[in-house]
């Protein structure tokens, strides 16, 4: 048996029989021995090793170790130096060629031996390593101590790193990618490896690899409305949230929805930062590249607020967010005591002018007001006027309108401490502004509205109203023509025409309403269309002065109704409808008692002559009724007492161009 020793040292085994043959050698070729031993193989002492590399039993042979094989007694066999060639082979006396190469020691000594005995009748080997191969592991990037570092088995990344003194960056940025030859085997985050060195991504090493640690981030540009713009290590994997923090996040007046990322080759990608920032969308959180350029733009859209706030000015929109008018007021401050709330407007940028009663959104609660606004819109809240009483009252001023209250005309003047003269010689105006710059003044019926007669006239007031309380004055008109008591009547200036109109018994049944005449004592005429006074019940607000003088004309457009009727004549025909033979016949009092009539005949004037046409009342004709026919101002309507003769016909429409006259 063989023991396994450094070559520096000497071992003797085998039994007393070969210690006794050994022995009569040595007496007998005493010289001999001596003489050759001065030309015995020296063997070089082996070089230092570390514990637990070379002089480790269990260490396998491979390229580039150097050998020392020392058969005991037997020099011619030994072989004091011979290097491991990358086949693994090597040539000795006697046995040949061996492969050595993943064996231990222990192992080529036993194959030495077996092959020595085919000479030696008990040989007795020894094999070391005189000088081992170099068993590097490479360690670069962000340790402490960069080098080349002696591999030992059973390495794995945790142990290099530790050999390489640590990390210098921290620990969580931190990467090692593990080269083997040309492959990488590995690249992984380290911080899970530190955390549980267990892991199998604590890779085994093996000899000659190449640890690389490095910093596991990209370089990202970041600009635009960010806190802090500038270039920023971002760790890899990351998207564009962690980097917006890591520049300390957008500004107020960033375009969220118009962010962009460049791409280092050009591409540009658009990124809607407002989804990812605001409402947590993880796919608009696109993870960073090296070398990107993440920009985002200021958001410049705006709205104007003015007036009664404790701040107007311009308020920025948030780029993705709507914006309503109760968080713009909040911004400014909110509304002044004297706002007037209820009158406020909001301008839009096409031109629109939206009124807004914003009493109702802020103190209320109630949320229609409260409108989505758009860039450059101007929301105006103006101050509140007041109510201004002047002219007959006890007590002149501006009375306060306290926001959220409906006073009427009533309550101001009583603020204002009632009128000073009577009632039925009081003249009250209500002048209002409009949005716009427009304008509108109401005439209030000072009798009616004290008496309580009407609800009409107790209009409700708006801030910035102005009341003001006249006295009458007695003014003298006249009106002639087709009324039934024409004649001059003494009315309150300013009284409108339907007024006058009753007070004269109302227009007879030939009047012309839609051509009304009124005349000034000045001279100054105008013609009016009075027929909605009494279609409608409207007064058209025609103020009557003193000396006015008004004319009501007769009716020119008319028909003649002749034959068996009760009153045969000439007729009006309404002015606001249509007149049909039916009403005409009405109008003429209906057929004679004594009259047979089954049939009517209308003449009509055309540029071709008279147009007679006989219709039976007891028959429809094309679908209609005689009596439903529209008859035209100048007609003439013959009901016979009897059968018409053709005779009669003639003479009927030869007298036509003569009724005309009677038409008038």
């Amino acid at each position: 048996m063989f023991s396994i020793v450094p070559a520096t040292s000497v071992f003797r085994s085998g039994t007393a029989v070969s210690a006794m043959v050994l022995g009569l050698i040595s007496v007998s070729a005493t010289g001999a021995f001596a003489q050759k031993s001065s030309s015995a193989p020296k063997f070089p002492k082996p070089a230092a090793v570390k514990p637990g590399t070379a002089t480790n039993p269990q260490y396998t042979v491979g390229a580039d170790d150097v050998l020392t094989i020392n058969v005991l007694r037997h020099p011619e066999f030994s072989v004091p130096s011979i290097a491991v060639p990358g086949s693994g082979v090597i040539a000795l006396p006697v046995v040949g060629n061996v492969n050595v190469a993943g064996k231990t020691v222990g192992q080529i000594d036993v194959e030495l031996t077996k092959l020595l005995k085919v000479r030696l009748l008990q040989p007795e080997v020894v094999v070391s390593i005189s000088k081992p191969a170099p068993r590097p592991l490479f360690v670069v990037g962000q340790v402490k101590n960069p080098s080349v570092l002696e591999f030992k088995n059973g390495w794995r990344i945790t142990q290099a790193l530790a050999a390489s003194g640590g990390l210098t960056i921290q620990s969580d940025l931190a990467a090692v990618v593990v080269s083997r030859g040309k492959v990488n085997v590995a690249d992984v985050p380290l911080l899970p490896i530190l955390r549980d060195p267990s892991s199998p991504k604590n890779l085994t090493l093996q000899m000659g690899d190449t640890l690389r640690f490095y910093e596991r981030v990209v370089q990202v540009n970041i600009s635009g409305a960010v806190v802090k713009p500038g270039l920023y290590s971002v760790p890899r994997g990351n998207g564009v949230v962690e980097a917006i923090g890591l520049a300390g996040g957008p500004t107020d007046s960033a375009s969220l929805t118009r962010a962009t990322i460049r791409r280092t080759d050009g591409t540009l990608i658009p990124v809607n930062l407002y989804a990812a920032l605001r409402q947590g969308n993880e796919n608009q959180n696109l993870t960073l590249l090296e070398g990107d350029v993440l920009s985002i733009p200021e958001y410049k859209d705006r709205v104007s607020l003015l007036g009664a706030v404790k701040s107007p000015g311009y308020v920025s929109l948030e780029d993705g967010r709507e914006l309503k008018i109760a968080d713009v007021i909040a911004r400014a401050g909110g509304p002044l005591e004297s706002a007037a709330l209820t009158r406020a407007t909001l301008r839009r940028a096409n031109g629109q002018t939206i009124a807004l009663n914003l009493y109702r959104l802020l103190v209320q609660g109630e949320d229609s007001n409260n409108l989505v606004l758009s860039p450059n819109d101007v929301l105006t809240i103006p101050e509140s006027r007041g109510i201004t009483v002047i002219g007959e009252v006890q007590k002149p001023g501006t009375y306060r309108v306290e926001e959220g209250t409906t006073p009427r005309v009533s309550d101001a003047l009583a603020l204002a401490g009632g009128l000073q003269i009577k009632p039925e010689l009081a003249r009250i105006n209500v002048a209002r502004s409009l949005p716009g710059g427009k304008a509108i003044s109401l005439s209030i019926d000072a009798v009616s509205l004290l008496e309580l007669s009407s609800s009409a006239q107790n209009t409700l007031m708006q801030d910035g109203d102005i009341v003001s309380v006249s006295a009458l004055k007695i003014a003298t008109v006249f009106i002639n023509g087709q009324v039934k008591t024409p004649g001059a009547y003494e009315i309150k200036e300013g009284d409108g025409l339907a007024g006058l109109l009753a007070r004269a018994g109302g227009p007879t049944e030939d009047a012309a309403l839609s051509k009304l005449a009124i005349t000034s004592r000045s001279g100054d005429s105008k013609m009016v269309d009075a027929v909605s006074i009494f279609r409608d019940g409207r007064d058209l607000g025609i103020v009557l002065r003193d000396g006015d003088s008004v004319i009501v004309p007769r009716n020119q457009a008319r028909i003649l109704v002749v034959g068996a009727v009760t009153r045969p004549g000439s007729y009006a025909i309404a002015e606001d409808r249509p007149i049909t033979i039916g009403d005409a016949i009405s109008l003429a009092g209906g057929p004679q008692s004594s009259g047979r009539v089954k049939n009517i005949t209308l003449l009509r004037q055309t540029a071709d002559g008279v147009k007679k046409q006989t219709m039976r009342l007891d028959q429809a004709q094309d679908g209609k009724i005689p009596l439903t026919e529209v008859v035209l101002s100048g007609d003439v309507l013959y009901l016979p007492e009897g059968k018409t003769s053709p005779t009669t016909l003639g003479l009927v429409g030869s007298f036509l161009p003569a009724a005309s006259i009677l038409l008038r």
